[in-house]
């Protein structure tokens, strides 16, 4: 079968996620309310195998966490009208397996007594594929991957991870307290075959991202931007976790900012037991002032677990240069890169011009922006659930084509010569 997502690459692309099961039945979002008919969080709390298109644009208010507790699940957010969905207050988790969540904007913000974005945490999920997600302004860490029970075969693509709330309550105990740290992206302990490929990395203090224990991951082609002191982290915090971590970090590019410290490191490691391999390989570095330290064993505990040839690897995946992923990521990640809202916009521009901090609250860029709410009715192809002859369902196909408009990369057919006409002297 072809990638879930056609042209992506990573672990768990293999997942029909809504055809994974029997038949699926389409869920049509109709109203930006938290719950209720019609509604983001009943579609995705539904059970059965199913596909959930979006007939509306604007802001969802959530009062609550939505999961995803039934599998075989694909969300469209791509079939939004313009300027898309956010999801504001809390974020999405997942407790399942076979889920493609596609085209959506997840921005908590600190005004609720919230963790984190736990886009995975608890309920061993496993065939989870994230594909141009924008995500920010958790309370001290955008996502977390954790499964201790199988493989956990999941892609990041072509996603953004920006703006982890610093200092943020959520983690201290509300109403008081604070993390006084904010984290992009963390593979906890037996997250194995985890992939983050060509995705933005933008404000946040550290782990773009961070593996441990006994993960298996691979990182290759994104573009981190403005971290604090260390970047890209390697730890066995429990030091339980045998035969070790292996991870493969390939092709990344990083860019200092106003936050990075004198004192910075691209990658380093800690506590890792014997046994445990990253591999790093053709880093691209633009900074100003002193070069960023490359890897370092933080504190000197642990094991160096530096290796010559990289222990996890993509199937069919060749890796671009670094040289080339800046300007790669920039134009294609986020949930609607054609079709940005003003926090991405304002994002690729603060990388573009070495600009921007890690905040606090949302407040200090601004908010959340005004979404426009905006209603179309969709008309579902002929025969949606056939199969053709490129492997996808028609209804696939189907999304497939409101998803290159989102990216930018729909290609607009050439017009027909004018027919039924001749020229008189």
């Amino acid at each position: 079968m072809p990638a879930v997502v056609p042209g992506a690459y990573g672990f768990g692309m293999d997942t029909r996620a809504a055809y994974g099961g029997s038949t699926p039945t389409v869920w049509r979002v109709t109203n930006i309310n938290d719950s209720g008919t019609g509604s983001l969080r009943a579609a995705l709390e539904a059970t059965g195998p199913r596909v959930v298109i979006c007939e509306v644009s604007g802001t969802i208010p959530s009062s609550t966490e939505i999961v995803i507790t039934d599998p075989y699940i694909t969300v469209a957010g791509q079939t939004a009208p313009s300027p898309g969905l956010t999801i504001k207050n809390y974020g999405i988790q997942i407790q399942t397996h076979d889920v493609l969540i596609q085209h959506l904007r997840i921005r908590p913000g600190g005004d609720t007594c919230n963790v984190a974005v736990e886009a995975f945490q608890t309920g061993n999920p496993y065939n989870i594929i994230l594909d141009h997600l924008s995500v920010s302004w958790s309370q001290s860490k955008n996502f977390v991957f954790t499964n201790s029970a199988q493989d956990m075969n999941l892609t990041v693509w072509r996603s953004i991870c920006s703006e982890p709330l610093y200092d943020a309550p959520g983690m201290g105990g509300c109403p008081s307290g604070g993390a006084g740290y904010a984290y992009g992206m963390l593979f906890r302990n037996n997250a194995k075959y985890a992939a983050v490929i060509q995705s933005l990395f933008a404000h946040n203090s550290e782990r773009n991202p961070d593996s441990s224990g006994s993960a298996r991951t691979y990182s290759a082609n994104n573009y981190i931007y403005n971290w604090q002191t260390l970047a890209t982290f390697y730890e066995d915090p429990d030091g339980v976790e045998p035969p070790g971590l292996l991870a493969t970090h390939v092709g990344n590019s990083y860019k200092t900012g106003p936050s990075t410290t004198p004192t910075r490191y691209l990658y380093g490691s800690r506590y890792l037991a014997s046994g445990s391999q990253v591999y790093i390989s053709d880093t691209a570095v633009d900074y100003t002032g002193a070069a960023p330290t490359g890897f370092t064993v933080i504190n000197g505990d642990g094991i160096d677990p530096t290796v010559g040839s990289p222990p996890i690897s993509v199937s069919g995946y060749t890796p671009m240069a670094a040289s080339a992923v800046a300007a790669s990521v920039l134009v294609n990640a986020g949930a609607r890169p054609a079709d940005r809202d003003t926090v991405d916009t304002r994002i690729v521009s603060e990388v573009t011009n070495r600009t921007g901090s890690l905040i606090a609250h949302q407040s200090a860029v601004g908010g959340w922006p005004t979404l426009a709410v905006n209603s179309r009715a969709l008309t579902l192809p002929a025969n949606p659930h056939t199969v053709t002859a490129s492997g996808y369902t028609n209804l696939e196909v189907w999304l497939h084509a409101y998803a290159a408009v989102v990216e930018g990369t729909a290609v607009l057919a050439a017009p027909s010569a004018p027919s039924g006409f001749h020229i008189v002297p």
